[in-house]
Parts: C-alpha cells; sequence; structure tokens
C-alpha cells in the first residue's frame, strides 16, 4: 500500500468517527464519505413569474407534473449542481419565499438548456422576505426557511404592503 492509498484509508476510518463539517481531510470536508454528496444540501430560490399568489403557483406546478416530477428549464447548469441534488428550489411570489420543491436531479437538454428536475410535490414554508431577481440564486441550508412561522411577524403583512415597504428599502 503506497503512502497515499494509507493516508486515504486513515481518511475514511477518522471520516466514520468525525463530523464531516470539522473532517480534517479537505477533500472529504463537507462531503459525503465518497468525497461526492454534501451532507447538508444546497437550495435554490427562483421567482414564480406571473404567479400572483401560491393558488397560482400551484396550479402551474400540477399542470406541468408527469410522472410525479416537474422540470424548470434553465440556460445554465449550476456550478455546484451535485450540492443541488436533495435540496430545494424555493420559490419567491410576491417578494417572499413561500413554498419549496425537492430536487431530484438535474439533466442536459438536447437543445443546450438545463432542466431542474424536482419533485412534484409543493410544500408550503414559513413566509420569508426575499427581494425578487433574475434566474435562480444559491441559498445555503441554515438559511433557509422552515415550515415553522417566523417570529419577525413580517410574514403576516398583506402582500402589497410588504411589496411596498421593501420597494422602499425599509424590509
Amino acid at each position: 500500500m503506497g503512502a497515499s492509498e494509507a493516508s486515504l484509508t486513515q481518511c475514511d476510518e477518522s471520516f466514520e468517527r468525525a463530523d464531516a463539517r470539522t473532517h480534517p481531510c479537505p477533500s472529504l470536508a463537507g462531503r459525503g464519505k465518497e468525497g461526492h454528496l454534501p451532507l447538508v444540501p444546497l437550495h435554490l430560490t427562483k421567482v414564480a413569474f406571473s404567479c400572483a399568489s401560491v393558488e397560482t403557483l400551484e396550479r402551474r406546478v400540477i399542470a406541468r407534473s408527469s410522472g410525479g416530477e416537474m422540470r424548470v428549464a434553465t440556460r445554465m447548469r449550476p456550478k455546484r449542481a451535485e450540492e443541488l441534488i436533495g435540496g430545494a428550489l424555493h420559490w419567491i411570489v410576491k417578494h417572499r419565499i413561500v413554498a419549496r420543491q425537492e430536487i431530484l436531479r438535474i439533466e442536459d437538454r438536447k437543445d443546450g438548456r438545463i432542466d431542474i428536475v424536482l419533485s412534484d410535490q409543493l410544500l408550503a414554508v414559513a413566509p420569508s422576505p426575499k427581494r425578487a431577481h433574475q434566474g435562480w440564486r444559491y441559498l445555503e441550508d441554515d438559511t433557509a426557511p422552515g415550515t415553522d412561522a417566523d417570529d419577525s411577524g413580517m410574514s403576516e403583512l398583506p402582500p402589497r404592503m410588504y411589496a411596498k415597504l421593501a420597494g422602499l428599502g425599509l424590509v
């Protein structure tokens, strides 16, 4: 056994005893045992274009779902695509993150675009303020909204009032 093989075996053994986020081996830190998949998923945010409400988004998901999956086309492949598998796409409606769908995989299309393949299950989350943006943005797991209500009361504001406050830069 060469030095690099011994080092890898030692890394594998210490990985089983250590928390992956603090693992001493830089090639495995924050990753699964084989070094390919993260233990903590990465998420995306995307504006639900032309959706005035969560109900409109729900109807869109139902209409676009097939075989338990829904596809969202994009022009650019996420650089951190492997980390997104098992994460979620969080939908923004009226300047708030309101729902999420699990990311199942990312596929190349024949026309050169990319499909983000999602579960057809749309899960409501506690509304969380988020400014609109073009395309998608990464969202770390520790900042992703959960299903619990927030304590700030921002989720209780009417959408129009929240939009005006966001436009003034107050929220």
